[in-house]
């Protein structure tokens, strides 16, 4: 028998003379792995080697084939491939979802960091108005199930009405005076019927009301699903979490809201008037200074002694005529030409309330007639 070439010996390049003179016969009488050129067809291994290779590929194919036939689940074939203690261990952990009666995890709510001043009851209103529809918005997004993507929402049953077709005995034991679901609450914001958070919340207290007294056991209508009363009392629980985040808000609100109504339901004085107001004497002094109108100060006469009765004076020649008046929301005194405010009485009525937007003016400027405001 011929000795075998080491693999490391072996000319694997084929650089090294003759094929022929590389070949020889074994004991059998095959041709050894001595030529180049069949030891470069077999990858550059020796015949015992290549032997050796082709025996552990055979062994491999069949264990994964064995292998294959243990997870297929016999004849069905619809089993999941057995997994090592090992490969378990690495394999990632599949998330746990809750059910849809279950109680949801805590959501966070961005609190309320800085209180903005409100300088009106409308822009007070329009902000308490938002804060409930984006409590209203958290509801309708609840999901039913977490982690599930296009899950229904979890309070979709408080959504809409009751549907007296599919529940026909519901009027006799909610009325329809006391009939309430969340798109009708939606309405009310977005309409500005809430003036306060006990108005907002009292409505949707009354949906979780009218849940329980369809769906109490025992004294329920005949199709009362007592479970809804769990949900709907969580749903209760998100609204009055949700609203203490942006409790500092809604508070400046609602005291912007309430003054503007003391304002407006204030008895009316006189639109015009002088000698009464800090502000405006003030004002009278600073603009007389400023302009030179009257050649003096209001404690000097000139100007400020026609202003001083409230009914508007003339300044400088070919001055327009003047007159004061006050606005209702921040009791900051404004010079106003006579002709506007005339028209704008007319228009209004002389009770009518007078605010500064009226004229292109804000509340917040330190000192009226300055600014955007008329001077």
């Amino acid at each position: 028998m011929s000795e075998d070439i080491d693999p490391e010996d072996e000319d694997l390049e084929g650089g090294g003379g003759d094929d022929d003179d590389d070949m020889t016969e074994t004991d059998d009488g095959e041709e050894d792995w001595g030529s180049s050129k069949k030891r470069k067809a077999h990858g550059g291994l020796s015949k015992k080697a290549a032997k050796k290779a082709a025996k552990q590929a055979k062994k491999a194919a069949k264990a994964a084939a064995k292998k294959k036939g243990r997870s297929s689940g016999g004849a069905g074939g619809g089993g999941a491939p057995a997994r090592t203690s090992v490969a378990a261990a690495a394999a990632p952990a599949q998330p746990v979802y809750a059910q849809a009666a279950a109680e949801p995890p805590r959501r966070a709510f961005q609190p309320v960091t800085q209180v903005p001043q409100f300088y009106d009851a409308v822009e007070a209103q329009k902000a308490l108005s938002l804060v409930f529809k984006d409590v209203i918005q958290i509801l309708k997004s609840e999901p039913s199930v977490y982690g599930v993507k296009k899950s229904p929402a979890k309070f979709a049953s408080f959504m809409v009405p009751v549907s007296l077709t599919v529940v026909p005995d519901y009027p006799r034991f909610v009325p329809e005076s006391d009939q309430m679901w969340v798109d009708k609450v939606h309405g009310r914001a977005k309409s500005n019927k809430y003036s306060t958070r006990q108005a907002f919340e009292s409505d949707i207290r009354q949906i979780l009301v009218a849940c329980q007294a369809y769906n109490t056991p025992g004294r329920g209508g005949k199709q009362a699903t007592p479970f809804l009363i769990d949900l709907c009392q969580q749903m209760v629980d998100l609204v009055t979490q949700a609203l203490d985040t942006k409790q500092p808000l809604i508070e400046a609100a609602e005291r912007a809201i309430e003054e503007g109504r003391a304002a407006a339901n204030a008895p009316r004085q006189a639109r015009t008037k002088a000698g009464t107001s800090t502000a405006y004497n003030e004002y009278v002094a600073d603009t007389v200074a400023l302009t030179g109108a009257g050649g003096g100060s209001a404690q000097q006469g000139g100007g400020g002694a026609a202003a001083a009765d409230g009914g508007g004076g003339v300044g400088a020649v070919g001055a327009v005529k003047e007159t004061w008046v006050e606005c209702e929301q921040c009791k900051m005194w404004r010079v106003v030409p006579e002709e506007y405010l005339d028209g704008f009485t007319k228009q209004h009525g002389e009770d009518a309330p007078w605010f500064c937007r009226y004229y292109g003016c804000t509340c917040h400027q330190p000192r009226p007639g300055t600014g955007d405001c008329y001077q």
